[in-house]
């Protein structure tokens, strides 16, 4: 990844937090993609010729990221209210 592209990955987190658009928490989602050199981020912000189009597409990966991470804390939550349920039955 260019390092330009980068700095506008980090501009444009910068900018939607001052906005409370996102959370110092997502910010830092980002920022771990980006350390990481994500593939998956990389590639799809690569396509982005707009700053306003980094924003939407950071937005949308952090929207798939917390849906993944709620579906998983859901079946979680699922799992122990059914093992709890089979302890009390027994």
């Amino acid at each position: 990844m260019s390092t330009s592209l980068e700095s506008q990955i980090l501009l444009a987190i910068w900018t939607m937090y001052q906005r409370n658009q996102i959370s110092m928490e997502q910010k830092g989602c980002i920022k771990d993609l980006l350390i990481r050199k994500d593939n998956n981020l990389y590639s799809t912000i690569r396509h982005c010729e707009r700053q306003d189009q980094i924003e939407e597409t950071l937005l949308d990966i952090l929207n798939c990221i917390y849906f993944q991470f709620g579906l998983i804390r859901v079946l979680q939550e699922i799992w122990i209210l059914k093992k709890i349920s089979i302890q009390l039955l027994d």
